[in-house]
């Protein structure tokens, strides 16, 4: 299982995105979106989790912002599927 983030505000370049990864000391990787991404898993809002498994398929999806120990519980969920 991989853990990213995708930006995808459209004011976002490579450079803000870096800077924030930075600032909040993240240690997994940031990409930058696009509307095509935003289309493909249906993002109308922010914050957004979308757990994928290995084969594309989307486990799970939550809305609005998650606890680190909520989304750790989840991942650890989804590794036996």
């Amino acid at each position: 299982m991989a853990f990213f983030t995708i930006a995808a505000d459209s004011r976002d370049t490579p450079a803000l995105v870096e800077r924030f990864a930075k600032s909040h000391f993240s240690a997994w990787p940031h990409l930058l979106g696009n509307r095509r991404d935003m289309s493909a898993y249906k993002v109308d809002g922010y914050p957004i989790t979308i757990l994928i498994d290995r084969q594309g398929i989307v486990r799970k999806r939550i809305d609005g912002a998650v606890s680190y120990d909520d989304l750790r519980a989840e991942i650890v969920s989804g590794l036996g599927k």
